[in-house]
């Protein structure tokens, strides 16, 4: 009967499979249940994190790396307390960072840091979009080498590693690091990795796709390294935190998703929104 079953699904995908429509429906769907390419923060799953952490009191410090034009940051401080959050947001783009500057000009308890988070220290080539409207795709990597089409121009900026800073600036614990740095998010857990191997860090929230390439980063090098450091992965959905459980088939599944790490020490607080 089971194999009658299987013969009688895979005649009816191979009819479909001949559909244009069928074909472009069965990606989409595959797409919303993996939340796939969902970038509206306010929906994919970004808010109802931060709603949680803030609301149960789990977001003390706060470091936003490749904070962009702000609209993650926005999200945060948005929040009736947002005082009560000692924050740091780095962007390298000079672009980025005048807008950066001039949109929270009034919070005190915001360091603008103009500088990358990378595994080393002092000058780097950065590639920043012609077209603001691309601002989100600047990145240390230069994405023409991997097939992209952008127009970009190249600046030298300054980087410095997260444990450095960290040193520097006396943080010695960090709720929750957001990475969204087009393809360089594992240089950045790299120079982070004494905070990271001593579970400094809570929660990470981090970016991974294309771009991902142009560092010749597979998603492996990330889980490899989180999981030997303790955290569990989770993919973020609309509806919560789904266990992430790698497999090499995982490699090229996705365009674009986020992935939330939560270190042992704090898994039990994140819980409720386990789906």
């Amino acid at each position: 009967m089971k194999s009658l079953k299987n013969a009688t699904v895979d005649g009816i995908a191979t009819v479909l499979s001949n559909s244009h429509y069928c074909y472009k429906m069965a990606k989409l769907i595959i797409m919303k249940r993996d939340n796939d390419c969902n970038a509206n923060m306010l929906y994919n799953g970004e808010k109802k994190i931060v709603d949680f952490l803030i609301e149960k009191n789990l977001l003390n410090v706060f470091i936003d790396v490749g904070a962009n034009v702000g609209d993650y940051l926005s999200m945060v401080l948005e929040h009736n307390k947002p005082f009560d959050i000692c924050i740091y947001a780095f962007e390298p783009g000079p672009r980025n960072v005048e807008i950066l500057r001039k949109r929270f000009s009034d919070m005190s308890n915001l360091t603008i840091v103009s500088k990358a988070l990378s595994d080393i220290e002092g000058p780097m080539d950065f590639f920043q979009n012609v077209d603001p409207q691309m601002a989100g795709s600047d990145s240390i990597h230069d994405m023409q080498k991997i097939g992209y089409d952008y127009v970009t121009t190249k600046h030298s900026v300054e980087a410095i590693t997260l444990d450095k800073f960290c040193e520097q600036n006396g943080i010695n614990h960090v709720s929750l690091m957001k990475c969204d740095v087009e393809g360089n998010e594992l240089a950045v857990f790299m120079g982070g990795r004494g905070m990271i191997m001593k579970g400094a860090i809570d929660y990470i929230q981090f970016e991974f796709g294309h771009a991902a390439r142009a560092a010749r980063v597979f998603l492996y090098d990330i889980y490899n390294f989180l999981h030997g450091c303790k955290y569990e992965m989770f993919t973020v959905k609309p509806r919560g935190l789904e266990k992430f459980v790698y497999s090499p088939w995982e490699e090229n599944k996705y365009n674009m998703i986020n992935f939330f790490a939560v270190s042992n020490k704090s898994i039990n607080t994140v819980q409720k929104i386990i789906i």
